[in-house]
């Protein structure tokens, strides 16, 4: 997925927003997160569909996301 925060359309922006999302998503050590880059937009990767997530995992990440994005001033 990639995080796009309404009013921003910059693509090198985006891509530094997303990164900093990720680099502090996985500082906290509560989830880890990856990437890929798409056509060069860099974009976030979460496994969910391993055998023992379950719906409360992608509840947690989603909230987390939510959480951090707010705390990074982006939302």
């Amino acid at each position: 997925f990639r995080y796009h925060p309404a009013g921003i359309d910059d693509d090198a922006r985006l891509n530094r927003i997303n990164a900093q999302l990720l680099e502090t998503i996985n500082a906290s050590g509560n989830m880890y997160f990856t990437h890929t880059k798409l056509n060069g937009q860099y974009t976030l990767r979460l496994v969910i569909s391993q055998t023992y997530v379950e719906r409360r995992h992608v509840k947690e990440a989603w909230s987390l996301i939510q959480q951090t994005a707010k705390l990074l001033g982006t939302e």
